[in-house]
């Protein structure tokens, strides 16, 4: 046993001990050194020793053929803090992350690159314009149309008309929007035996939207009548069911 002023070597285990810890140390010592030198040393000796040229060499084959780096732990049983020390002591040489990104894309199938590419990118908004259903602050109406199809009136007037028509025994549904320059408009009601769209409108919606109704009538050829308050009644529906008119450019109140 050699002993210094400030360590002292154990003949058993070959480390260096303080000469304060020396004799517990001695009286507990298993041949293996203390336990957080024996950890480094083991982590130290088992990295060396897995890591030959060899080793390295065909860990490299493996890894250059196009696996990536997770393949390569998980066939060759080590972990991911090894593998960057071994890129640090260029051991190994590491792929480009672009490069990396191109051979996954090379062993995607047509059809796979099509599902991974060419999907169309989701909305972060709700689409505007167009006609919901629930739309508004106002009344709603929850109806049956003539072909026994849940409708949603949103005023008081569309909720008269249909029941107008109801009395009248017109076939009446929710049509589907007319395009013009572009953009849609939705009628409230589209009268299927008489070809006929009805529009119910308070005075403000009137004169605001009559130039673009009149403008869907001249590009879809339709006819189109808006019906006031005074004009929800038997008589003048049956009158505009009636009417010979082509392409009707306002309701006529006489």
């Amino acid at each position: 046993m050699h002993v210094s002023l400030q360590k002292v070597e154990c003949l058993i285990c070959h480390f260096q001990i303080s000469r304060v810890n020396f004799n517990r140390h001695k009286a507990n010592c298993d041949g293996l050194g203390p336990q957080t030198k024996r950890e480094r040393k083991y982590k130290r000796k088992s990295f060396v020793k897995m890591f030959t040229p060899e080793f390295c060499k065909t860990v490299q084959e493996y890894y250059d053929n196009g696996n990536t780096v997770a393949q390569v732990l998980k066939n060759f049983n080590f972990n991911c803090r090894a593998w960057n020390k071994a890129v640090k002591l260029n051991l190994l040489k590491s792929r480009d992350r672009v490069v990396t990104q191109k051979n996954n894309i090379l062993k995607l199938t047509l059809e796979e690159r099509k599902k991974r590419f060419s999907r169309k990118q989701e909305l972060w908004h709700k689409p505007k314009g167009g006609y919901r259903p629930n739309a508004g602050h106002s009344q709603k109406f929850y109806v049956t149309d003539s072909y026994n199809n849940n409708v949603c009136l949103q005023s008081s007037y569309e909720k008269i008309c249909s029941d107008i028509l109801n009395e009248l025994k017109i076939k009446w549904i929710r049509p589907k929007a007319l395009i013009y320059n572009n953009k849609k408009y939705f009628p409230d009601f589209y009268l299927t035996d008489y070809n006929v769209y009805l529009d119910p409108k308070n005075d403000f919606l009137y004169n605001k939207d009559l130039e673009k109704i009149n403008n869907v009538i001249k590009e879809n050829k339709v006819k189109i009548f808006i019906l006031k308050k005074e004009n929800l009644n038997k008589e003048f529906i049956l009158s505009l069911c009636n009417s010979k008119e082509e392409y009707p450019i306002d309701n006529r109140n006489t």
